[in-house]
C-alpha cells in the first residue's frame, strides 16, 4: 500500500514539474520542448522498454534539419540516450558499367544497343541511358530485353518512355525499370523508325524497393503563374521549415499523360539547384493485361533523397501540351522517430531549438537492432511549449552586431582624436 502511495506521489510531483514552462538550468539554451506521453505499460513501474515518438513536421520550425539539437530528458533534466530511426529508403543504386557490343540502326524500325553487364551473376532491374549532349530533341519508346547467352532473348519491358529535351534541361540521362534478372546481356531497342538515336553509355543497377514511411508535408504547393513557357512551376506558398524532403508526388485523374519532371531547391528564391529528376506518366501498356480503368503503367513520384531547403520548385515540362488540369503536387518526408529506453512510471520530454548544439553519440545506436527499433512501442508528443528561461547560445558579438559596430566606430574615433 505504501509503495503505491509513494509511486502516486512521485507521479504527481513529476506532473507538476513538467507543467512548468521552463527547463532545468543545463537546458537553458534549448528554446522548445514537448512532453512525451508514454504508452500504457503492461509491466509494473520501474521496468524499462523501448518506445518511439514520431518527429512532427512543425518541430523543424525550431529544430535543425539534421536534428543535431534533439534531446530526450527525464523529469530531473538528465540526458537520455536515443537514436533517430526511420525505416530507410534503401541504399542508393550501385551502378555497374556495361560494355556496348552491338550498336546499330534498322531502317524504318529501331535503333538497337546490346550491352554486356559483366560477369558475376549480378542482379539488375534498372538501366540508365546516357545520351550525348546535343540540340536534337525527341520522344520515343524503348523495349528492354535480356539474354543469358546472346541467342535466347526475353522481353523484360515492352514499352517505356525515353526522351531528350535539351533546351529545357531534361532527359540527357533517363532510367528505365524492368523485372529483376541475372541475365548478363541486355538489349535496348529505341523504337524511332525515321532516324538513328545515338547512345553514349548504358549502366545497370539493382533498384531496392523503398520501405520508408513516407508522409505528405502539410504545406501545399501551387502552380506559379509566372512559369516559363511550356513549363509548370509548382512551389510552396512561402518558405518551408527545414524539413528533409524525400520525394515529390503528383495526383491526377488523367488516364494518359507523360511529363518529364525535375525538382530544384534554392536558398534565396533566385538561384536554383537541381536535386532530382524523373518522369510522371500513365498509359496502357502492351506487355500487361489492361485493368478495368485501362491503365497498366504509371509513375507518379520523383525521389529527392532527403534534402532540406527554404525554397522548393517542382518543374513539370508540358512542352506544347496544356498543363494537366487537375494536377496536384505534394512534397513528402520520410517519417522519423526518436527511439529511447523509457522506464514505466517516469516522465520524459523532447527538447530542441539550439542551433549550436552538436550531434550527440549514444550507445543505443550501436546496441539496438533495426528490428528492435521498428518494434518499439509508439508514444505520443504533447503540444509545443516555450522554455521561459531560454537564453541564446550565440556569442554576444553575434547577438548584438549593431552594438559591436558602434563600439568599434567610437574606438576608431577616440584613437583618431588622440592621434
Amino acid at each position: 500500500m505504501r509503495r503505491k502511495v509513494f509511486i502516486g506521489l512521485a507521479l504527481v510531483a513529476a506532473a507538476i514539474s513538467l507543467s512548468a514552462a521552463e527547463l532545468p538550468d543545463e537546458w537553458l539554451h534549448w528554446s522548445r520542448f514537448r512532453e512525451i506521453q508514454l504508452p500504457e505499460a503492461d509491466d509494473s513501474a520501474g521496468t524499462a522498454a523501448l518506445v518511439r515518438v514520431a518527429v512532427p513536421e512543425g518541430l523543424f520550425d525550431e529544430a535543425r534539419s539534421d536534428l543535431a539539437d534533439l534531446r530526450v530528458i527525464d523529469a530531473n533534466g538528465r540526458d537520455v540516450g536515443y537514436v533517430v530511426f526511420d525505416r530507410g529508403r534503401g541504399p542508393e543504386s550501385e551502378w555497374r558499367p556495361t560494355e556496348l557490343i552491338d550498336v546499330g540502326f534498322v531502317e524504318d524500325r529501331y535503333t538497337q544497343v546490346v550491352a554486356d553487364t559483366g560477369e558475376g551473376d549480378v542482379i539488375h532491374n534498372r538501366v540508365e541511358v546516357l545520351l550525348p549532349s546535343a540540340d536534337e530533341e525527341f520522344f520515343t519508346w524503348v523495349e528492354v530485353a535480356a539474354s543469358p547467352d546472346l541467342e535466347t532473348w526475353r522481353i523484360a519491358r515492352e514499352k517505356a518512355p525515353l526522351y531528350r529535351f535539351h533546351r529545357k534541361g531534361f532527359g540527357r540521362t533517363v532510367s528505365v525499370d524492368y523485372p529483376r534478372t541475372r541475365d548478363r546481356w541486355l538489349r535496348l531497342r529505341l523504337l524511332t523508325a525515321d532516324r538513328a538515336i545515338a547512345v553514349e553509355r548504358l549502366r545497370v543497377a539493382e533498384r531496392v524497393e523503398d520501405e520508408s514511411e513516407l508522409v505528405d508535408i502539410e504545406r501545399s504547393l501551387a502552380r506559379n503563374p509566372e512559369s516559363a513557357e511550356g513549363e509548370s512551376w509548382w512551389e510552396p506558398r512561402g518558405q518551408l521549415p527545414a524539413v528533409p524532403i524525400a520525394a515529390a508526388r503528383v495526383e491526377t485523374a488523367s488516364s494518359s499523360f507523360h511529363r518529364p519532371v525535375k525538382v530544384s531547391v534554392s536558398e534565396d528564391g533566385n538561384v536554383w539547384r537541381q536535386v532530382g529528376e524523373g518522369q510522371i506518366y500513365r498509359y496502357p501498356a502492351d506487355e500487361a493485361p489492361i485493368d478495368d480503368g485501362g491503365i497498366t503503367r504509371q509513375s507518379l513520384q520523383v525521389d529527392v533523397r532527403n534534402t532540406a531547403s527554404m525554397y522548393w520548385r517542382v518543374t513539370v515540362l508540358d512542352r506544347d501540351d496544356p498543363p494537366i488540369d487537375d494536377l496536384a503536387v505534394v512534397l513528402m518526408q520520410s517519417r522519423r522517430y526518436a527511439v529511447f529506453r523509457a522506464t514505466a512510471g517516469e516522465s520524459y520530454r523532447l527538447v530542441y531549438g539550439n542551433p549550436r548544439a552538436e550531434v550527440p553519440e549514444y550507445e543505443i545506436a550501436d546496441l539496438t537492432s533495426r528490428d528492435a527499433l521498428a518494434a518499439a512501442r509508439l508514444a505520443e508528443l504533447g503540444a509545443e511549449q516555450t522554455n521561459d528561461t531560454w537564453k541564446s547560445s550565440e556569442p554576444f558579438t553575434e547577438r548584438h552586431p549593431a552594438l559591436m559596430w558602434t563600439m568599434l566606430i567610437l574606438a576608431v574615433a577616440v584613437l583618431g582624436g588622440l592621434a
